[in-house]
């Protein structure tokens, strides 16, 4: 075998910087999430009946992305705001 080389700094301050990057997401992602349930809650939707895939943009959604209904639509056929379904063409 041949001699150990070390990682180079560049590449371990920048894995650094990613790592702290995908940390601050999480954080923000989970944050996010909890206001997405505030809206919803004040809208008069159980947040925990919800979906909210993330994929589509609904201008008509007071959380700007598409809202499902989990248990009366589990296949997600039809936003309660659009009436889009989450599969689409």
């Amino acid at each position: 075998m041949g001699e150990k080389i070390s990682i180079d700094p560049r590449v371990l301050a920048v894995r650094e910087k990613a790592n702290a990057a995908k940390e601050a997401f999480k954080v923000a992602d989970g944050e996010l999430l909890d206001v997405y349930g505030e809206v919803l809650r004040e809208h008069g939707h159980n947040p925990d009946d919800i979906v909210i895939p993330g994929t589509w943009d609904c201008e008509k959604s007071p959380v700007g992305k598409c809202v499902y209904d989990f248990y009366q639509d589990p296949a997600r056929d039809c936003c309660l705001y659009c009436g889009q379904p989450e599969e689409r063409k």
